[in-house]
């Protein structure tokens, strides 16, 4: 089935909270809904993969002067595998694009290799480790992608 991509919507809500507790663990801070209409209320692009009726995942993006954030990705654990983390990446860095800015970013946890990797494939490099980063300790990575209009993220 094909996966289309859209701004949240209202009714989503009740699915991404669903889907935050099924792929972070509590000492990872998943986003609450009220977490979730915080970020639409201060109209930072919140947009959603569906395949047929089913919310196959999320990326939450955080507005900068200059660049974007990738605050929050999540994939539905049944459609991983399938492209849908990708699909996703893509849309953050054309909603960058569109904005007019220079870089995405984010930060991802050292032993999370699939998301690295997956960032990593996206164009993405990693620039610094930032100690003890998260809550329980382990070290984050700073990783960046910088736009470059004549090629697609993962293109060389």
């Amino acid at each position: 089935m094909q996966t289309v991509i859209t701004p949240v919507r209202q009714e989503d809500l009740a699915a991404l909270c669903a889907l935050e507790a099924a792929t972070f663990s509590p000492e990872n801070f998943p986003l609450s809904r009220k977490a979730f209409l915080y970020h639409i209320k201060r109209g930072n692009p919140l947009l959603v993969a569906r395949s047929g009726a089913e919310t196959a995942g999320y990326i939450l993006l955080l507005v900068r002067k200059r660049w974007m954030r990738i605050y929050s990705l999540a994939v539905n654990p049944a459609y991983r595998g399938q492209g849908i983390g990708e699909t996703l990446i893509r849309a953050a860095v054309k909603e960058s694009r569109a904005g007019g800015k220079e870089s995405v970013r984010l930060e991802v946890r050292t032993d999370n290799g699939a998301a690295r990797a997956l960032y990593a494939k996206a164009g993405f490099v990693e620039k610094k480790v930032l100690p003890g980063y998260y809550g329980d300790g382990t070290d984050g990575i700073e990783m960046v992608l910088i736009q470059k209009e004549e090629n697609e993220p993962g293109q060389p």
